[in-house]
């Protein structure tokens, strides 16, 4: 059977090394004729494809260079200045900047309302039950103030018994270990809060009541101060650092047991008087700690 393109081979080389050429007989011998890959194609057709590639390549730098000499000579806008020349760039920059603007804009207003959230978990009255840390808990004895005619916001008192008694404070005891007994809190350091030092700090005795207990006053939040009761031993005036320690946890004055009794106050421009609230969480948490929740 004869074939309409006969393809001459000629054997090249010794007996280790033979090597056949393939040699097309005519330009018009079709491409599937030809062996792949390219490495298999004989010498002088692999010469001929690389030449075939290779003369495009003069007139594409020519082109190159051409353009180059232009813009030199021309003054022609860089490469960016050409392309925000464009129509329609421009209004799509925009966009998109303005896409980037809102995207960051909402990240950074999710990040502000998670630590909000996160600090109003803490900035809240006391509740009982609230935990202070691994040493500290407020007992039932929160804030009573004891202004409705009905007593309802009144508490019993611990030693009397009577219903009428108004709790200003919170009182936060030792955790109950795992035999069911309360920890013991006596000696433990009470630090000076408050957002912002340095903490006047105006100690005083109280013998049917308070005990030993401290004014603190911090340079910030303004207008705000606080009270510690039933400290172990007086405590001294002065200024002292935010969470420096300022005494130790006793059961000193009107007291059944060693705990924390802990007051917050704002000042009333109004009557030019120190009035009691409901402690904040996170200053009951920083008096024991020595931090606030967050640092």
């Amino acid at each position: 059977m004869t074939s309409q393109h006969p393809i001459k081979i000629t054997i090249e080389g010794d007996a280790h090394s033979i090597r056949a050429a393939f040699t097309p007989p005519s330009p018009s011998l079709p491409a599937s004729y030809f062996p792949h890959p390219t490495h298999s194609l004989p010498l002088d057709s692999r010469h001929l494809i690389a030449n075939k590639r290779a003369k495009h390549h003069p007139i594409t730098w020519g082109c190159v260079g051409v353009i180059a000499v232009s813009a030199l000579i021309l003054n022609v806008p860089t490469v960016g200045n050409w392309w925000d020349s464009l129509p329609g760039v421009k209004q799509w920059q925009k966009q998109v900047a303005k896409v980037m603007n809102v995207k960051q804009s909402n990240q950074s207003q999710s990040f502000s309302l998670e630590k909000e959230s996160a600090l109003a978990k803490w900035f809240r009255p006391v509740k009982a039950h609230d935990s202070l840390g691994n040493v500290f808990m407020v007992r039932e004895r929160i804030y009573f103030p004891c202004l409705r005619k009905d007593k309802q916001d009144c508490t019993l008192h611990p030693v009397t018994g009577e219903r009428h008694s108004a709790h200003r404070g919170i009182d936060a005891a030792g955790r109950i270990d795992h035999s069911g007994k309360p920890i013991s809190v006596r000696r433990k350091p009470q630090y000076a809060p408050g957002l912002k030092g340095p903490v006047l700090v105006i100690c005083f005795e109280e013998k049917g009541g308070a005990g030993f207990g401290a004014i603190l006053t911090p340079q910030e939040p303004k207008g705000t101060r606080f009270r510690s009761f039933h400290l172990d031993e007086p405590c001294k005036d002065g200024t002292y650092p935010l969470n420096a320690v300022i005494g130790y946890t006793g059961s000193t004055g009107t007291s059944t047991a060693p705990h924390l009794h802990f007051e917050e106050q704002h000042y009333n421009s109004n009557t030019g008087k120190w009035e009691n609230v409901n402690p904040t969480l996170a200053y009951a948490f920083q008096i024991v700690n020595g931090r606030l929740p967050w640092q």
